[in-house]
């Protein structure tokens, strides 16, 4: 699954907690990987992801969103990875906890093999 791929991927290169949903107990710094969509075919899945850098304030959740944007083009040395294309990151904070928040979005192109 793409999806784990890419949070060990960005666990290994960024050095900080990253999972599919916010941990029960918040680190000061960490990332949150969700697919928002994208389409899927019998060669190729399409998946587009939101990647969201929490930190605590919007300067550091802006510098480790800056470090996910440096690292996602690295993926393409992952054999299933044919292209990524990193798209904008803008300040997203969380509406609910009040966390300083970064939000990066990205598109892959992933080989699939039935």
């Amino acid at each position: 699954m793409i999806e784990a791929t890419l949070i060990g991927y960005l666990r290994n290169e960024l050095g900080v907690h990253v999972s599919a949903s916010v941990p029960r107990d918040r680190p000061q710094r960490f990332v949150t990987v969700e697919r928002t969509g994208g389409a899927l075919d019998q060669f190729r899945d399409l998946p587009m992801f939101a990647v969201q850098a929490w930190g605590v304030s919007a300067a550091d959740a802006a510098s480790l969103a800056d470090d996910v944007r440096k690292a996602l083009p690295g993926l393409i040395e992952i054999e299933e990875v044919a292209r990524v294309t990193v798209g904008s990151t803008y300040n997203f904070p969380d509406p609910d906890s009040g966390q300083a928040r970064y939000q990066t979005v990205c598109d892959l192109v992933v080989k699939v093999d039935w």
